[in-house]
């Protein structure tokens, strides 16, 4: 079983997006502590009695039993940034009005290899 929260301790949440493939994650701290609650830095309160979620121990939203913070780990950390890159590749291909000669050159470079 995992501890309880401590003040100090960084925690996160993973956000999907509904009508997209992205995945948004909050990072925060612990601020404050009950007896049986945790205040987070962005105002989230948490019940601090970790369970068991897919795997992994997390603390549940108080009054909500579908979201869950995690323990920040080096791994957790990695995967925000990849995904954060991949958003903004993402957005500027989005936001990127090509003109036919820009067009040549991307599939020229991406069909050279073939």
């Amino acid at each position: 079983m995992s501890e309880l929260l401590k003040v100090g301790d960084k925690l996160y949440y993973k956000k999907h997006q509904r009508f997209s493939d992205y995945i948004y994650y909050e990072f925060t701290t612990v601020e404050r502590l009950t007896k049986t609650r945790a205040v987070l830095a962005n105002g989230t309160v948490l019940v601090n009695e970790p369970k068991q979620y897919g795997g992994k121990f997390g603390f549940g939203i108080y009054g909500d039993t579908w979201e869950k913070y995690y323990h920040v780990t080096s791994e957790i950390i990695e995967e925000a940034r990849l995904e954060r890159k991949r958003q903004q590749i993402a957005r500027w291909f989005n936001d990127k009005k090509f003109t036919d000669e820009e067009k040549e050159i991307i599939y020229l470079k991406l069909n050279e290899t073939k």
